[in-house]
């Protein structure tokens, strides 16, 4: 469940204030790459994941799941979303800070720009496949 996994500790992002919600994808893997990481959170459908997906993410699909989690989602927290080509996290993002989630940035342009610049993808494995209710 979404709530369970959404409060864990404080995370490696600034406050968003109003700027660019968005980091390059080179910026995404540093930051899932320290001791801080952020929450990577998957917007995408069910069956756009199934095909490829960042290891270590939660799915929360942004047409089914994300609007009734938001209040699950500790604003104290720091969250790193994303979909295909970075349009939809970039809404979610915008649906986040008006609920004072201010720790919260989008993948400029989504897993594939994740995986062009090198970052690691897998296929979704069968305990992957759910989604946070």
């Amino acid at each position: 469940m979404a709530a369970a996994l959404l409060g864990a500790a404080v995370y490696d992002l600034k406050p968003n204030t109003g700027g660019s919600t968005s980091v390059s994808a080179g910026e995404a893997m540093r930051l899932m790459d320290s001791d801080n990481a952020p929450v990577l959170i998957d917007i995408r459908s069910a069956t756009e994941r199934e095909s490829e997906q960042i290891p270590g993410n939660i799915h929360i699909p942004l047409d089914t799941h994300f609007q009734s989690n938001i209040e699950a989602i500790d604003s104290d927290n720091g969250y790193l979303l994303y979909c295909a080509t970075g349009t939809r996290s970039r809404s979610a993002v915008r649906s986040l800070t008006k609920n004072d989630i201010t720790q919260v940035r989008d993948i400029k342009g989504g897993i594939r720009s994740w995986a062009s610049n090198g970052g690691q993808v897998a296929a979704a494995t069968a305990g992957q496949k759910g989604t946070a209710a």
